[in-house]
């Protein structure tokens, strides 16, 4: 999931299309191209191979076992206090860099989250898994610093579990790079430049319920298995942020481009726009309920208002969750498991904070003081949210830090 920003220097540096069958049942491209893509109608009023071997030193805590009492109603019900952990800092490179970094958040079935990241500045791709006693971390490989003009690329990277929690791992540099697990570490495939690595490279990774993998380039997509086989399909019509599997068992890929925000919807063979309701967005999260169908967390452009929006029947249902969001927004949303409705996102305050709703209207508590530039939550299969954020570190923005949010206590 993309959420890089450049790094600038003061000198200039150097398939067929088949039909797929998916079974029964998470800036800036210039090409604005949709052709080929039609659009569902909607109610907008709105109520090439070579291995690498990578480090297998790195040690990993197996005893460790999440809170297994689940919450019996919403988790923050009766109010929440929260810990912050620093995971990592990423340095600056004085005041000609702007600081850039990008990640990607999973959480397993162990409930421990895994997070993905890749620092331009020590030419990374870094794993951390979280443990009650802290992180174990893993190097996955070294990065090539790639340019264009007087720009430094940011890297991209995103993950997707797979059976038993293995972690499997797609990322840019110069290229587009795979680690897949073996039994112990990870075989690191170089997957080449296609689509070409641009200055705001972008990714996404998502497994689906039937084990199949889909893998979002920029607008290039392809189904298989990292490692393995794939099959190119159709590209998608925008930059892809979230994917998931709706009930029915077509793909829906978010995405931003020519027509601003939309879902994109794949049956198989083609893609077909579904328009999401109202004036211009800024940022979208999405995630399925327990229907199956999309709910998104979205901010519009000039408005610090935070909405949900929920697709049903054929069209949005929006409601307002605060009107406290950021001027720069940032949003995440997350359901549990009894459909209780999570969103995290970056305040007002220059703060973080998060709502809940089990339907009957929203709660609102603050996170932390700090600010985010970029905001992930998963929730644990105990219903607990958690939180991961990268913050700025300094006021120059020459710093910025991996942290987790944690819940410390529930109620008064």
């Amino acid at each position: 999931m993309r959420f890089g920003t450049l790094l600038f220097l003061a000198t200039a540096c150097e398939g067929g299309q088949i039909a797929i069958d998916f079974g029964d049942t998470s800036k800036a491209d210039t090409d604005t191209s949709t052709a080929g893509d039609t659009t569902d109608t909607t109610d907008t009023t709105d109520t090439t191979d070579t291995t690498d071997t990578t480090d297998t030193t790195d040690t990993t805590d197996t005893t460790d076992t999440t809170d297994p009492q689940p919450a019996t109603g919403p988790w923050c019900a009766s109010g929440c206090t929260w810990s912050e952990t620093d995971i990592a800092t990423y340095g600056g490179g004085g005041l000609l860099f702007v600081a850039t970094s990008d990640a990607d958040v999973a959480m397993g079935a162990d409930g421990f989250v895994r997070i993905g990241v890749a620092d331009v500045f020590n030419l990374s791709a870094d794993l951390y898994t979280e443990r009650r006693s802290g992180f174990d971390i893993a190097h996955l490989d070294d990065l090539e610093r790639a340019r264009q003009g007087l720009y430094i690329v940011s890297p991209a990277i995103s993950l997707a579990l797979g059976a038993n929690d293995a972690v499997y791992g797609l990322w840019s540099d110069t290229e587009w790079h795979y680690a897949v697990p073996q039994t112990q570490g990870w075989n690191i495939t170089n997957e080449g430049g296609s689509p070409t690595v641009t200055t705001y490279p972008t990714n996404a990774l998502y497994r689906d319920p039937n084990g199949l993998f889909h893998e979002f380039r920029l607008r290039g997509y392809r189904v298989g298995t990292p490692g393995g086989t794939w099959t190119d399909l159709p590209d998608a019509p925008d930059t892809v942020t979230d994917v998931a599997m709706d009930a029915n068992g077509e793909i829906l890929a978010l995405g931003y481009g020519s027509v601003d925000w939309s879902i994109h919807v794949f049956n198989g063979s083609s893609w077909r726009r579904r328009p999401i309701s109202g004036t211009t967005l800024d940022t979208a999260a999405m995630t399925l309920n327990g229907a199956g169908q999309p709910v998104l967390a979205v901010q519009r452009v000039n408005d610090t208002e935070v909405q949900t929006m929920t697709w049903s029947s054929g069209s949005w249902t929006t409601e307002r969750v605060s009107s406290n969001g950021a001027e720069y927004p940032k949003v995440d949303v997350a359901l549990d498991a009894a459909g209780t409705r999570y969103v995290a996102f970056a305040d007002d305050l220059e703060g973080l904070s998060l709502a809940w709703s089990d339907g009957n209207g929203w709660n609102e508590s603050i996170v932390s003081s700090t600010d985010a530039d970029q905001v992930f939550m998963r929730i644990r299969p105990s219903g607990e949210p958690v939180i991961v954020a990268v913050n700025e570190g300094d006021p120059s923005g020459n710093l910025q830090t991996l942290r987790i949010y944690r819940v410390a206590s529930r109620g008064p």
